[in-house]
């Protein structure tokens, strides 16, 4: 039994060990970007790359800097630009094949415009996921923010990340994403692993009570 504690101690703290490291994306919370002009917002238009790191699709995003109350540091983006539709930002990123990662990131909304509930789809190698925020209340510089993690297995040695708005008519208002990181994750066990490994911990146990008889 003490065996086995000591094999499951050693698998957590390499687990733990997996999510540290150099950061995978570059310019997660969007610091690099186009000059501001004294704007507290600044209109990018699709295939630009002022956002370092980044690629935008679809028509435009903002850049949002001060007094917008951001996550982290002095910047975000709204995935609206100016009267846009379906526009977003993509990174690829090198992956490991068959390695699992966690992406995390921060979501929020422009609340100055356009319905409350804001929409974005995430896309991350062959994952997507849906997501929306209620901004409701808030305004430029009192933001609220809303942590999201997301756990994917890389097919690819490079893998594509992508944030796009889903508001669903042009529009200057939609969701806002800071804090964008991806991470090492630790490995996901087969549900059959995970059965083989109760049934060992169960079998010493019974055998532990036998010699304890």
């Amino acid at each position: 039994m003490h065996t086995m504690v000591a094999l499951l101690t050693a698998a957590m703290v390499l687990a733990a060990s997996l999510a540290d490291g150099a950061p995978l994306l570059v310019n997660g919370s969007f610091e690099q970007g186009p000059p501001m002009g004294g704007l507290n917002d600044v209109d990018v238009l699709a295939g630009s790359t002022s956002i370092v790191g980044w690629t935008v699709f679809g028509q435009s995003v903002d850049y949002m800097g001060p007094p917008w109350a951001v996550s982290d540091a002095a910047h975000a983006v709204d995935l609206d630009g100016r009267n846009a539709l379906f526009s977003g930002i993509r990174q690829a990123f090198a992956t490991d094949v068959g390695e699992w990662y966690r992406l995390l990131f921060h979501l929020s909304g422009n609340p100055q415009g356009g319905a409350a509930i804001k929409r974005v789809l995430v896309s991350v190698g062959v994952i997507t996921r849906d997501y929306q925020f209620d901004t409701s209340g808030q305004s430029v510089t009192n933001l609220l923010w809303a942590p999201v993690s997301l756990l994917f297995r890389a097919f690819e040695p490079t893998t594509t990340l992508s944030f796009m708005s889903l508001t669903g008519a042009p529009s200057s208002y939609g969701a806002a994403i800071d804090n964008v990181v991806v991470e090492r994750a630790a490995p996901v066990p087969e549900p059959g692993a995970l059965l083989l490994l109760v049934s060992g911990l169960a079998g010493l146990a019974a055998v532990r009570r036998r010699r304890v008889g």
